[in-house]
């Protein structure tokens, strides 16, 4: 099988939608021996040669500085366009609700292959945050939503996720199609446990949260924070609540600047950034991990 999948970024940027992509492309090579393509916007000095598959970059615009590091493709060049349907996908799956479902949109006018769309996060947030005038955000959550119901089948991360669709204006009908994880249930060695741990103030027995996202409030984390505190309250065992936030573009969200008087909150650190690896392995220790591209308010499972 040949599938092509589109997102909005790709490496050198990292975020929790990157590592979803780049894994479906890894573990469709992988597990079931299928070929893969990745269309995504072009960043100036990328190397987009060292992956397993090809990855063809459309031109885009800097819009970084508005955008939370962000570029904006250009969705309509003719040549990348003809690039992704020389590939002849059997699927076109896309990521992102921008420039990515409309790649996916005249890829299969090129090709007649069926597109499928994931939403993983709440785009309407971040249109709202960078798109200052209300009327301009409401017609681009419009042209959005639009764009998701031209797709011929939808998925969500969680339940919640799908109703946040919904509470848009959207009319379709979707599946919950649960994300995976790329490191292998278990415990890991102690050394490496303390190897990751040796900055931080973490006594032996003491349950840890481990928060891995962007610090954004629609992330779940008054509710974190709420639930923090009651388990402070409730466990006299749990004498210390660590939030593990790592930064990216949301970092400086008003809990980053301004934590809300929880009596739980003098115990929260926010820690400099970690390779990937041992951040990955450290929740095999005792506690509890929330990856945010899961997390809603509304969730259906638990992660």
């Amino acid at each position: 099988m040949k599938i092509c999948l589109l997102n909005d970024s790709f490496p050198p940027v990292i975020d929790g939608v990157v590592n979803v992509v780049m894994n479906y492309a890894n573990y469709l090579i992988k597990d079931h021996a299928a070929q893969v393509i990745v269309g995504t916007p072009e960043y100036p000095g990328a190397d987009y040669t060292a992956y397993p598959y090809e990855v063809v970059a459309y031109p885009s615009l800097n819009t970084t500085a508005v955008a939370s590091g962000y570029r904006t493709g250009y969705p309509f060049d003719a040549k990348s366009i003809s690039s992704l349907a020389e590939f002849h996908p059997d699927i076109i799956h896309t990521h992102c609700p921008a420039t990515a479902t409309i790649v996916a949109r005249l890829l299969r006018e090129e090709t007649h292959s069926p597109i499928i769309f994931t939403y993983h996060t709440k785009y309407d947030i971040d249109i709202m945050r960078n798109v200052k005038l209300k009327a301009i955000a409401d017609e681009s959550i419009k042209a959005m939503v639009s764009n998701i119901e031209a797709c011929d089948d939808i998925w969500v991360v969680s339940r919640g996720a799908g109703e946040s669709l919904k509470a848009l204006g959207f009319q379709g009908d979707y599946r919950v199609m649960n994300n995976g994880v790329d490191f292998s249930r278990g415990r890991v060695e102690d050394s490496l446990v303390e190897e990751v741990t040796k900055d931080y103030d973490l006594p032996k027995g003491i349950p840890v949260f481990l928060f891995v996202g962007r610090m954004m409030t629609y992330k779940g984390l008054p509710l974190i924070l709420d639930a923090l505190k009651l388990l402070v309250f409730s466990r006299q065992a749990l004498q210390k609540a660590h939030q593990r936030a790592f930064p990216g573009p949301g970092r400086r969200c008003q809990h980053h600047q301004n934590p809300p008087a929880l009596p739980a909150l003098h115990h929260v650190q926010f820690p400099q950034q970690r390779q990937k690896n041992p951040v990955h392995r450290l929740p095999a220790e005792d506690g509890v991990h929330i990856n945010s591209v899961y997390f809603y308010p509304m969730p259906d499972r638990h992660v």
